[in-house]
């Protein structure tokens, strides 16, 4: 999921900290690696500092440490600062993008808090959203991304965000809604289309997932090379979604015909949330499950074996985490196995007299 739910403590009852109340002390740094997976909500998001010009020399070098990545350089600068300056709003919202880098949620909320006090704004009201959401408060963080839509009702991030959050809840209505509202904002970026579809799908209306899928990659098709290379241009979620709607439906040559697709772009377009090589593994895997229904048993074999030498050749040239090739080592052995256990049900083959 793009969103980690964290438990902790009410904030509400607790007053805005002090400026000189931050600690930068035993800050809490979680690990923020991701395995890889495919699916349209893995994104993560981030908080973003205000930005405003500035001569200021401890907010540029500030500025330069951020950039870097040495949030806790920039933290240890900028808490005493904020303790002769504590009005300084772009200060504030620095330590807490940093205290979110580090995964030190409460901090940073506190820090979002102070800023929307000092000055708020659509970008502060978001910040402020993103640090409840990861401390576990999903309607109060509703609420927030709801102040921000007042500022600016076509802001993709709060969009996104709350379509993200809604889903996480299990509402998919309304997760519909603003994915819905992110394609009227943006109808040039491909993420919105790809999340649509895999809402619709969870709420069983294959036929409407199936049309958004193809209304896309119509418009994708008519793009230069460039736009289809870029973030919002071709996504390889669309075939591979699309050869599974298919499959749902019962549509098993389109399934094959856009799984083949998949297969083929994963060569010329690299992947978004995750290696392209992911996509081509996949779609040979849901492939062989194809022609294990149709009973093309020696078929089912070959590609699960062709994924298994794909997958090894990717381990030994570092293309893929070892990670998300034990995963898809697993999910291949599972395959194997069935097709195994079919063969087995299947009775030899008469010679011919």
């Amino acid at each position: 999921m793009i969103w980690l739910l964290f438990a902790c403590g009410s904030l509400e009852s607790e007053p805005l900290y002090k400026a000189e109340q931050y600690s930068t002390h035993n800050t809490q740094i979680l690990s923020t690696s991701v395995t890889g997976g495919l699916g349209w909500n893995y994104p993560q998001t981030s908080i973003l500092p205000l930005e405003f010009l500035t001569e200021d020399e401890y907010i540029v070098k500030a500025r330069a440490l951020f950039t870097k990545g040495k949030d806790l350089d920039l933290i240890e600068l900028l808490v005493p600062y904020v303790t002769q300056n504590p009005d300084h709003f772009v200060a504030h919202s620095m330590i807490s993008a940093s205290f979110f880098r580090l995964r030190d949620f409460e901090q940073s909320a506190r820090a979002a808090q102070r800023v929307i006090e000092l000055h708020p704004s659509g970008l502060t009201h978001l910040n402020y959203a993103i640090t409840l959401q990861f401390l576990g408060y999903p309607e109060r963080a509703l609420e927030q991304y709801e102040t921000a839509l007042v500022y600016d009702k076509k802001s993709f991030l709060v969009l996104r965000n709350m379509a993200s959050l809604h889903y996480v809840l299990k509402n998919l209505p309304m997760a519909a809604y603003y994915l819905k509202e992110m394609i009227r904002a943006d109808p040039d970026d491909s993420y919105p289309y790809v999340a649509l579809g895999q809402v619709l799908v969870e709420q069983k209306k294959y036929a409407e997932a199936e049309h958004i899928y193809r209304f896309r990659l119509k418009e994708v098709a008519i793009m230069n090379e460039q736009e289809k290379r870029e973030a919002g241009g071709l996504l390889l979620d669309l075939p591979l979604a699309l050869g599974r709607v298919c499959l749902l439906q019962g549509k098993g040559d389109a399934a094959k015909k856009w799984l083949k697709k998949t297969i083929e772009l994963s060569s010329v377009q690299e992947g978004s949330w995750t290696s392209e090589h992911n996509y081509s593994l996949e779609a040979k895997r849901t492939l062989a499950g194809i022609a294990l229904e149709e009973g093309q048993i020696l078929r089912a074999m070959e590609l699960v074996t062709e994924s298994k030498e794909q997958l090894d050749t990717l381990l030994k040239e570092n293309l893929i985490p070892n990670g998300e090739g034990t995963i898809l080592r697993q999910q291949l052995l599972e395959m194997e196995q069935m097709v195994i256990e079919k063969s087995a049900e299947v009775p030899p083959q008469q010679p011919q007299q």
